[in-house]
């Protein structure tokens, strides 16, 4: 069963991937509302259409699920906001020690991201953890074409981006704050030979106990306004 986390698919802790560009690409989604009814949603929730193609400072509404918890508890449906903001671009210097190899970094970008916890619908899983690197949900920076962007290992920390502990995720759901806006980082970086340079943000996630929601390919990404590219 898929645990709320908000960090990529593990990844080595000192590695850096450099992603090389493809160009099969969909179309952007026009309506980002989607007709998905969820369960115990808050008063005026509409969830963003799974696939959609945002500009940065635009809001999505999404939803992720617990596990279960103690004696085969029901997992419980967990809504936010979530808001990708602009990348903010930090010098290697003073950070070289985040990978193994700093040779091809030009500079580090921090993808940032506004995560606002509207509620839980049903009983929450005593003691459940939010989550792990290792499940959806999950974040990843993209670059041109809504292409997987260059990135530093999960397990890097936050590097040289800024995130002040009081504004990060609790580790369990009971520490969660019904209106709070929590914050998140990925960290990507820009090469010096090759590669897509980090521009935006996708969110994947799933919901098992949701039909429509259980493949984990729901997706919804933030970007610079950056051009789609074509089928070919």
């Amino acid at each position: 069963m898929p645990r709320t986390s908000y960090r990529k698919l593990s990844r080595s802790v000192v590695a850096a991937g450099v992603a090389a560009p493809m160009l099969a690409l969909s179309a952007c989604s026009s309506d980002t509302t989607s007709d998905i009814q969820l369960p115990g949603a808050p008063e005026g929730f509409a969830l963003t259409a799974p696939g959609s193609k945002l500009d940065l400072g635009e809001p999505a509404y999404v939803a992720t699920e617990t596990g279960p918890g103690p004696e085969d508890q029901e997992p419980a449906i967990v809504f936010w906001k979530m808001t990708a903001q602009g990348p903010v671009d930090k010098p290697l210097e003073g950070s070289e020690d985040v990978v193994d190899d700093p040779s091809n970094i030009d500079h580090f970008v921090c993808m940032m991201y506004d995560i606002e916890y509207l509620g839980t619908g049903g009983e929450v899983p005593e003691f459940k953890e939010i989550g792990t690197p290792y499940d959806d949900p999950r974040t990843m920076p993209i670059g041109e074409g809504n292409r997987m962007a260059n990135f530093v290992g999960a397990f890097a920390g936050d590097g040289p981006c800024e995130v002040a502990e009081e504004d990060k995720l609790p580790d369990v759901v009971e520490g969660l704050e019904e209106g709070k806006v929590y914050k998140g980082v990925d960290l990507g970086f820009v090469s010096k030979e090759e590669g897509i340079d980090p521009t935006g943000l996708e969110f994947t996630y799933a919901i098992e106990s949701v039909p429509e929601l259980d493949d984990h390919t729901a997706t919804v990404s933030w970007n610079k306004g950056l051009p789609l590219l074509g089928n070919i």
